[in-house]
């Protein structure tokens, strides 16, 4: 049987990969939409989703690499 502490660090090392995911979506996504805003709004908008599927590359390369045991 897990003991408290064990189960609490298990619900944070969970929240944490989430955390690493939104924030690496969220700049993917942001430096895309930067760089299609410099041609039009529809542009920006799909370089942005491109952005943020290489977010959750980025995101899940990290999460694997670095928070998993």
């Amino acid at each position: 049987m897990m003991n408290i502490q064990s189960n609490y660090e298990w619900i944070s090392l969970k929240n944490m990969k989430k955390i690493v995911l939104l924030i690496s979506i969220t700049i993917f996504g942001w430096v895309g939409w930067w760089l299609g805003a410099h041609v039009g709004i529809m542009t920006a908008y799909l370089v942005s989703i491109g952005g943020s599927l290489c977010g959750v590359y980025v995101g899940v390369r990290i999460n694997q690499a670095y928070l998993d045991y």
